[in-house]
């Protein structure tokens, strides 16, 4: 079992007793059996060998409306649904991928 902090901060203690501070993301080496059950059942930390490794994203699919214009994405959309957007409103690929969403979103709403 790998264990590794799934909290901002976990602390728990070492073999030998002392405090140790563990942050998302760090590896945890060493939890007694007490504190492994808790933590474990808080959420605090995760059996990294349990998580699940998502699947490759799917293609993004643009939605057209009967005039062969490409839908606009919701404001809440993914950052990926906006690069297709603005590729097909004429942004070039690089560029598109390049910015952050709310440049993505400046760019295609103000043309």
């Amino acid at each position: 079992m790998t264990l590794h902090a799934n909290a901002p901060l976990v602390v728990a203690k070492d073999k030998g007793g002392l405090l140790r501070y563990y942050y998302a993301g760090d590896p945890i080496a060493y939890l007694s059996p007490e504190d492994e059950e808790r933590l474990l059942d808080d959420g605090l930390v995760v059996d990294v060998e349990d998580v699940l490794v998502a699947p490759e994203s799917e293609p993004v699919v643009l939605t057209q409306s009967a005039d062969g214009e490409v839908a606009r994405p919701k404001q809440t959309a993914d950052k990926e649904d906006w690069v297709a957007y603005a590729i097909a409103r004429g942004i070039p690929e690089a560029e598109a991928k390049a910015m952050t969403k709310p440049q993505l979103i400046a760019a295609v709403t103000t043309e």
